[in-house]
């Protein structure tokens, strides 16, 4: 039911044509205080699911195009 709640908060805002980042925010801090989750296990959440070698890849990715272009490869 709080996931339910969050996607419509999400889609009435960016209806009413608020940023997506904030939208997602607003959502995100509804289903926050909805679902009764302490700051402490938000943080945790967040912190290990950006410990990932996937997340990484993208951004070195990016970084290897940019030595290539300026390399003349």
């Amino acid at each position: 039911m709080e996931v339910l709640i969050s996607i419509l908060v999400i889609s009435v805002l960016s209806l009413l044509s608020m940023p997506v980042a904030f939208s997602f925010l607003a959502g995100s801090l509804v289903y926050f205080v909805i679902s009764g989750k302490t700051l402490g296990s938000i943080a945790s959440a967040s912190f290990y699911s950006m410990d990932s070698y996937a997340l990484l890849a993208l951004p070195l990715f990016l970084l290897a195009g940019e030595i290539m272009e300026r390399g003349g490869i």
